[in-house]
This record gives C-alpha cells, sequence and structure tokens, in this order.
C-alpha cells in the first residue's frame, strides 16, 4: 500500500520542480541576453535535468496512484442492509 505522505511528498516535488524549471529558464535567457554565455549554458543544462527528474516524479505519481488505487479495490464491498 502506498501511503498518504509519500503521495504528497511527490506532488510537492512535482510542484517545486516546476517552479525551479521556470526560474532556471528564465534566468538562462537573462544570462544569455547578457552575454554570459557559460552562465547561461549552466543554467539551461540545470533546467534540463531538472526536467527530466520532473517527467520520472510525474510517472512514479502516476504508478503510485495506480497501486494506491488497485490496493483499494481488492477490499471487498460491504454488505448493505438493503438488500432485496
Amino acid at each position: 500500500m502506498v501511503s498518504r505522505t509519500f503521495l504528497i511528498a511527490l506532488i510537492w516535488a512535482a510542484l517545486a520542480l516546476v517552479v525551479a524549471i521556470a526560474v532556471l529558464a528564465g534566468v538562462s535567457a537573462l544570462l544569455r541576453l547578457m552575454e554570459d554565455e557559460v552562465g547561461a549554458s549552466w543554467t539551461g543544462r540545470l533546467a534540463l535535468v531538472l526536467g527530466v527528474i520532473w517527467v520520472v516524479d510525474l510517472v512514479v505519481l502516476i504508478l503510485a496512484m495506480a497501486v494506491k488505487s488497485v490496493g483499494l479495490s481488492h477490499n471487498p464491498p460491504a454488505e448493505s442492509d438493503n438488500v432485496e
């Protein structure tokens, strides 16, 4: 069973990574306009690495939610008193 804490951590990581990628892409563009090619290159590469980590995080999040869903579906439904 997948813990709720693990799912929340994956969601927060996904959100934080999106913000970090956007900031680094902006800094990279700014450095390129300031003609700092080395800084722009490094921040661009770091944004790319974080993008790959973000995709992996989303895949793990989807798989964890699927495992949790399958785990919930194995529980038998509760008997109802309104059986006709």
